[in-house]
């Protein structure tokens, strides 16, 4: 039996769906709260894979290509954050969003679990 873990789940959808589902919920609550502005922290996963090697800098415009036998991490960083820009331009009522992507997160480790980066 293989073990599970974030680097070698079942299936994809253990880390879509929860990642895309908490990412909406979070932004429903902000909304329905009045919250303003929202920061999303996601990551460079949502950008930078499945592409060709290029000198040129990512920028706003640029997604990581899910179709391209990427990883389901890098895969869930990305639908979240579609869906998160897709839920303020259709249900914000004004919500302003903000996404940062680091290529590193850094700090102690809080649980067993490790990032598939850290190992």
């Amino acid at each position: 039996m293989t073990a599970r873990s974030i680097s070698n789940p079942r299936s994809e959808d253990e880390m879509v769906k929860p990642a895309r589902d908490g990412v909406l919920r979070v932004l429903r609550a902000a909304r329905d709260a009045g919250v303003r502005r929202v920061v999303l922290t996601s990551a460079i996963g949502a950008v930078a894979y499945g592409h060709p090697d290029r000198s040129t800098p990512f920028t706003e415009a640029d997604w990581t290509n899910v179709d391209a036998g990427i990883e389901p991490y890098q895969k869930s960083k990305t639908l979240a954050e579609r869906a998160a820009w897709h839920f303020v331009e259709t249900e914000g009522s004004g919500l302003e969003l903000t996404t940062v992507n680091p290529t590193g997160v850094l700090g102690p480790v809080l649980g067993p679990d490790y990032s598939p980066h850290s190992a």
